[in-house]
């Protein structure tokens, strides 16, 4: 009788390690509960985006404003809580903001590729700072006519862009892999002395005209 009431003993200590083990695992899944934040509701907003993360682990993302604005929120938290968040609109002219793909260049500037809707023209912008703002980033349009939708934008090893997209005009499939770097005209000092933040929902730089810098791209390569 004695050997039986050891195993039950032992089974019950199994068992209870067994709970225990399960209790721990629960307890540990609720402390990681997902964070789901809302940083930008300012009107219809939040189409067509695209992120990364900074070397922070800062959400960095692009994306279609009201008025088929381009946005770009730079988080100042992983979770981008608290509604203090940097967000700005780089380019408003035409209906851009759609199809973003955004990556982040060696010094932490965005690089984006978007679709100008009105146009059908592919365009890329390269900010020279962290949050895209002082309407003075690098826009270019390396490929007109209906031929830029749905970009994917990586930067090569040198930090040039390749970009492909569809063209819409003929249904192909576009590769585009540039000479030089987009470079911006101007580069500020990184990080910005103030991030800039939103107030109540609204920007706090709201570029409404968009200088093309002559200086903006050296060379760049054209798809055909």
């Amino acid at each position: 009788m004695l050997p039986v009431l050891r195993a039950r003993h032992l089974w019950a200590i199994v068992a209870a390690a067994a709970l225990l083990a399960i209790a721990i695992l629960d307890g540990a899944q609720t402390a990681r509960a997902d964070s789901i934040q809302s940083p930008d509701s300012e009107g219809l907003t939040g189409q067509h985006t695209s992120l990364a993360l900074d070397a922070n682990g800062f959400p960095v993302v692009s994306y279609m404003g009201p008025g088929f604005d381009l946005k770009v929120m730079h988080c100042n938290d992983p979770r981008c809580a608290g509604g203090d968040e940097s967000i700005t609109l780089p380019d408003t002219v035409g209906n851009v903001g759609f199809d973003t793909s955004l990556v982040l260049d060696a010094s932490g500037f965005p690089v984006i590729a978007y679709h100008r809707g009105d146009t059908g023209e592919l365009k890329v912008m390269h900010c020279n700072d962290q949050y895209c703002a002082g309407d003075d980033e690098s826009i270019t349009a390396p490929d007109t006519g209906r031929r830029g939708s749905e970009p994917s934008l990586a930067l090569d090893a040198s930090g040039f862009p390749v970009i492909a997209y569809h063209r819409g005009d003929t249904g192909e499939l576009k590769v585009m892999t540039a000479t030089t770097r987009t470079a911006p005209a101007t580069t500020r000092a990184s990080p910005l002395p103030t991030p800039p933040a939103t107030s109540a929902g609204t920007p706090r730089w709201r570029s409404m005209l968009r200088a093309f810098p002559s200086s903006a791209t050296t060379t760049r390569a054209t798809a055909t």
